[in-house]
């Protein structure tokens, strides 16, 4: 495990390749018991002001959990990135589950955004014409005003948001006003997709105007 910080920013690699997961008797969600890592992503998202947070642990070892909990146990409001459409429905179906068995749903709005979700957004307002994908993807951001907000996306709708390339001059804004971005399985990321979201996660962190500091990145 290698930790690097700059200043209050922290870059945490965890590595467990090759090793037996450390499962402790601390209680996690109920009925389950918390590995380390958990603990620890848990520990660094919740007591961090600024964070780089890599957790390269094996398949079905609760990474998706790690950030979950903490960013509902805060009602946080986090943008999760999943590599293909397929992905983004499957884990929005997850989040959904694990809130209706640990949270008050109420408290949430969850929210899955691809091209063709966000027509069907678009159907949500008839007598608005000429609604841009921006700026449905600005309001979809807004029903988070007062709960916690999970939006689950694809890189390339993340990118373009950042990019100003729906020409809403608000989403840039929107994008930056939430308070975390999840990456999941981001060895899957191709070498433009993975250089473009790390560029656009250290610019926005060293943008003082920017309430969006954290970001965590799963593989």
């Amino acid at each position: 495990m290698d930790d690097h910080g700059a200043g209050d920013a922290v870059c945490l690699r965890i590595d467990l390749d090759g090793l037996r997961l450390a499962q402790t008797d601390q209680d996690y969600l109920r009925g389950m018991k918390a590995f380390s890592h958990q603990i620890e992503s848990e520990q660094l998202i919740r007591g961090k002001d600024s964070l780089f947070l890599f957790n390269h642990s094996p398949t079905g070892s609760g990474k998706t959990i790690s950030w979950l909990k903490p960013a509902l146990d805060c009602k946080m409001k986090v943008i999760a990135v999943y590599p293909t459409n397929a992905l983004v429905i499957d884990q929005k179906n997850q989040v959904d589950h694990t809130i209706r068995q640990h949270y008050d749903p109420s408290d949430y709005h969850v929210q899955a955004i691809t091209s063709d979700l966000l027509a069907d957004e678009k159907r949500l307002y008839p007598d608005e014409t000429g609604l841009r994908k921006g700026q449905l993807f600005n309001r979809v951001i807004r029903k988070g005003r007062g709960r916690g907000l999970i939006l689950l996306t694809n890189p390339d709708m993340l990118t373009l948001a950042l990019k100003d390339a729906y020409y809403e001059h608000n989403i840039r804004e929107a994008v930056r006003s939430v308070e975390m971005v999840v990456v999941d399985e981001f060895h899957l990321a191709s070498v433009k997709q993975s250089d473009m979201l790390l560029f656009m996660a250290h610019e926005i962190c060293d943008d003082r105007r920017s309430r969006l500091k954290k970001f965590v990145f799963l593989s």
